[in-house]
């Protein structure tokens, strides 16, 4: 039912939160393309968590957690028996629509390059703005 496939963004959890991009679905009205999600490593998890997990093949998934077995976790939507729970990403906290586009723009060459003539035209706009004044 929440099963999505989503692409990890590789960078470092800061303080246990995570962040996702999906970037493809199934056919479930609750995630959609280019949802941003944020996740929290947590201590223990509890059945019917949503949570984000990593496969052995590499891939993060989202899927919703049916049954534990001590530290191993059975999931509603996935291949697996079982999971332990070094496989879990963290819980997810929050979803926000369609950021996870704007994001990877940024993230590209392109946007770093855009994004960083943005702050240096924003920087000296005000010396700009005192050369083209005219001189009475």
């Amino acid at each position: 039912m929440y099963q999505q496939v989503l692409v990890y963004d590789k960078y470092p959890t800061i303080f246990g939160y995570g962040r996702y991009t999906i970037k493809t679905t199934s056919n479930t009205a609750t995630y959609h393309l280019n949802d941003y999600v944020i996740t929290h490593k947590q201590p223990q998890y509890s059945v019917g968590e949503v949570v984000l997990y990593m496969t052995s093949e590499g891939t993060v998934v989202i899927d919703t957690i049916q049954k534990i077995n001590l530290e191993q976790f059975k999931l509603a939507n996935s291949g697996y028996d079982y999971i332990d729970i070094d496989d879990i990403q963290g819980k997810v906290i929050e979803i926000i629509p369609n950021v996870g586009s704007f994001f990877s723009v940024l993230e590209s060459p392109t946007g770093t390059i855009l994004l960083f003539i943005l702050i240096v035209l924003m920087l000296e706009a005000p010396k700009l703005k005192e050369t083209i004044k005219p001189k009475k």
